[in-house]
């Protein structure tokens, strides 16, 4: 058995697989999120430990004397805090994946954009790590003192983690993690002298770089000793949920936000508006994929039903309804957390075109992803054969078959909700080669002609919008 630790945005899951990838046991805890001001996402640091612990011995405690062989651990990727080093003591809160207070800080770097982009597979942008870790620094009394007395650690939220549940000293991270901190060379796999130098950050404070597939620690769970032998990034252990990845396949997992993934070969054979992102070392092996990000998927739909005031969750249950009975909803650029990818725009703002009624406006909500979404498949150009869609919002049937009628691709959406749970599972599990695979519902395109129109006369609203705040 392997029991797989999902810390995500608005929960931490502990799922137990057997070694066919079947689901033995889940648990949920809920964690809080922190908006204390425009821009700023946070969540407790003590609060997210307990909460996996607390979800690691529920899941357990649901099996009859299991004997669970290894753990897996897959957190948010570019959520990061600081730490004093010797007590463990947490100097900052977490500062989600969403937070973009950095975003004065990183203006003065944009004409180093070219060399960051080549050195960390990343665009210059306030969600990765660098940014908050200059913020906390600038702005964060308790770090600062650390730092001066030499007893400050900081890095991805992963490496909290990995301290907190292992005991583990010094603070370690992976290349997942690592990868979304501006300060990891994705070619050599270590911390890069000229990001660091660019970002004035000691490399002291940073987390001892290792393999995905690591003797991380054990962890103590109900009276149990067992090793911590797999941690990635969320959204890399998606792609992961069917075992090993298909190269004709773009995976598209969408919850919070939705991120689209591509293998290649090497991170330079991205896109140009994409990103190229680390999402296997073995420790031998590094494998790579292009991907994009859109910022606000069910976020942006939780967005607009906050704006509308309506009941939390009341659009999962209402959108076919408001589907079916609007005809031509108005238009939605979604800014929501940030515009992503290819746009790259941390402080776009989010804005309807046209008027309409509550219904009619979670409608262009729920299209603005799916837009989002296809705008950037345009990008993977001739790799999308197959979209196979994984997470919460893959379970809203008319999302999926919006996205299959708008790109012309039969959409499958995975038998498994939790992927990037078992994703983590099949890493930590050594890689079996029989890992069931079920059957996928899928999707068929069909003909949408007011969709593709909405689409045309939508990006022409969203580049005009994007071109007028680049210039002012």
């Amino acid at each position: 058995m392997f029991l797989a630790l999902d810390q995500g945005s608005h929960a931490s899951r502990a799922l137990v697989f057997d070694s066919d990838g079947n689901q033995l046991a889940s648990a949920e805890q809920e964690i809080t999120t922190q908006r204390p001001e425009p821009g700023h996402v946070e969540h407790d640091p003590d609060a997210v430990v307990a909460s996996v612990h607390k979800a690691a011995s529920e899941a357990l405690q649901q099996l009859e004397n299991p004997v669970i062989s290894a753990v897996g651990l897959a957190t948010q990727r570019s959520s990061m805090l600081c730490w004093d080093r010797n007590t463990g003591q947490a100097l900052s809160p977490v500062l989600s994946w969403q937070d973009v207070r950095a975003t004065r800080l990183l203006r003065p770097l944009m004409s180093h954009a070219d060399e960051v982009r080549r050195i960390t597979g990343l665009h210059l942008s306030p969600h990765y790590g660098a940014g908050k870790l200059c913020w906390c620094l600038e702005e964060l009394p308790a770090v600062r003192s650390a730092s001066l007395q030499q007893t400050l650690a900081a890095g991805p939220l992963s490496s909290y983690l990995i301290a907190h549940l292992t005991m583990t000293r010094p603070a370690l991270v992976d290349p997942c993690n690592a990868s979304r901190t501006l300060l990891y060379d994705v070619h050599q796999g270590r911390w890069s002298k000229s990001m660091l130098d660019m970002f004035e950050i000691d490399e002291s404070i940073l987390p001892r770089c290792r393999p995905n597939l690591f003797e991380y620690g054990e962890l103590q769970i109900n009276g149990q000793s067992i090793p911590l032998r797999a941690v990635t990034g969320d959204q890399s252990a998606a792609l992961f949920v069917e075992g090993a990845p298909d190269a004709h396949t773009v995976y598209l997992n969408a919850g919070t936000g939705a991120f689209l993934h591509a293998m290649v070969d090497d991170p330079e054979h991205a896109p140009e508006h994409l990103l190229g992102s680390v999402v296997l070392n073995d420790g031998q092996l590094l494998r790579y994929a292009a991907e994009a990000t859109v910022n606000g998927a069910a976020a942006a739909l939780d967005w607009m039903a906050g704006l509308l005031n309506l009941p939390p969750d009341m659009w999962r249950k209402r959108l076919s309804a408001w589907i079916r009975a609007c005809k031509n909803p108005p238009l939605f650029l979604n800014g929501v957390a940030g515009l992503g990818a290819p746009y790259w725009l941390s402080s776009f703002e989010s804005r309807l075109v046209g008027e309409a009624k509550p219904g009619a406006c979670m409608v262009a909500a729920l299209e603005s992803v799916v837009f989002l979404i296809q705008r950037n498949l345009a990008e993977f150009r001739g790799r999308m054969q197959r979209v196979l869609v994984t997470g919460g919002l893959a379970q809203v049937d008319v999302f999926c078959q919006l996205l299959a009628d708008l790109s012309g691709i039969q959409v499958s959406r995975s038998a498994y909700t939790e992927a990037t749970a078992r994703g983590v599972a099949w890493l930590a599990g050594g890689r079996p080669e029989h890992w069931n695979i079920d059957r996928p519902t899928l999707f068929t395109p069909k003909s949408q002609p007011g969709l593709e129109n909405r689409y045309r006369r939508w990006l022409v609203q969203l580049n005009n919008a994007v071109r007028q705040d680049i210039f002012t």
